[in-house]
């Protein structure tokens, strides 16, 4: 399975560097970053050595509540804003996943991700849960200035490239504006017609 191909590969370098957040993004839209980011923590979770957390941070688009068909009371937003406990905000998906997300899109996004106690919540969610991984979907890299708010609380960025659809300039600019924030992890080539023994599979650090 790709997914769990990736699984593998995620944990042994996040492992062997002590990493424990990783973010998910892509150059636009339509590359598949949120169908990547759910699939992979759903088979991070029979790790059951392995506690994760997926966060949706892609708060003007968000998804992952329609992917999974039903949501918390609470939406990631509110968590992020101190209104509600995050246990009020996330799905529970077995002993070792939880999954938070939002219903509707977000108008204040730009704001919370700016706010002083984004980092502390993050923190929080570590030092509560003994979150093994981390993983944040976050919004495309190129149609807002978000991603990069969330660039430098994370340890690597994952950058989903969708065949037919996005360019090698487009790549090589989320690689420049990663660089200093934080590690590009690899990229990682989605939507692909034709798929071979080694699909999707860009380079790792």
């Amino acid at each position: 399975m790709p997914y769990d191909m990736l699984r593998t590969r995620l944990l042994h370098h996040m492992r062997a560097k002590g990493w424990r957040r990783v973010a998910i993004t892509s150059p636009t839209a339509e590359c598949g970053k949120s169908t990547v980011a759910l699939n992979l923590a759903l088979s991070l979770q029979r790790q059951p050595d392995c506690r994760t957390i997926l966060l949706e941070m892609d708060m003007r688009r968000p998804s992952l509540a329609a992917m999974l068909g039903c949501a918390p009371p609470a939406d990631m937003a509110h968590f992020l804003r101190g209104d509600r406990p995050f246990h009020s905000a996330a799905l529970r998906v077995g002993d070792n996943l939880a999954i938070s997300s939002n219903r509707n899109p977000v108008i204040d996004a730009a704001q919370i991700l700016a706010s002083r106690f984004f980092p502390l919540a993050l923190s929080s969610l570590d030092d509560t849960y003994a979150t093994d991984i981390t993983i944040i979907d976050t919004p495309p890299m190129l149609l807002s200035h978000d991603m990069m708010a969330i660039a430098k609380h994370v340890d690597c960025v994952l950058v989903i490239a969708a065949a037919d659809l996005t360019t090698t300039d487009q790549i090589d600019q989320c690689e420049r504006e990663l660089s200093g924030q934080t590690q590009m992890l690899g990229v990682i080539l989605n939507k692909c017609r034709q798929q071979g023994p080694g699909y999707g599979y860009g380079t790792y650090e």
